[in-house]
């Protein structure tokens, strides 16, 4: 139920994304890399919806070792974005952090 509900908002935050891209006349990025990125991150919260989808129609209750290990990059992946975008706000002045 929670990762629906992210992924309603989710969609949200595209959908206001986009909006404001094509409402700025000046934009701090390309506008083709912020859409670029904004769909790559909407695509990715689509699949994790289609993933708890599987999981709840074939009930599964356990995963293998390698299923949790790509989970746990996953979430480290979600973490260390979830960090970043924050920075993108000051680029020059985060560079190095965003570099690393």
């Amino acid at each position: 139920r929670a990762i629906v509900e992210l992924e309603d908002q989710a969609d949200v935050v595209t959908r206001e994304v986009l909006l404001a891209v094509r409402k700025s006349f000046i934009t701090p990025f390309d506008r083709g890399d912020i859409k670029d990125l904004i769909q790559s991150m909407d695509d990715a919260i689509d699949m994790m919806h289609k993933v708890v989808k599987m999981v709840r129609l074939f009930e599964q209750t356990s995963f293998e070792p390698r299923m949790r290990e790509m989970g746990a990059v996953i979430v480290e992946a979600a973490h260390l974005t979830a960090e970043a975008i924050p920075l993108l706000e000051k680029v020059g002045a985060n560079v190095t952090r965003l570099g690393a």
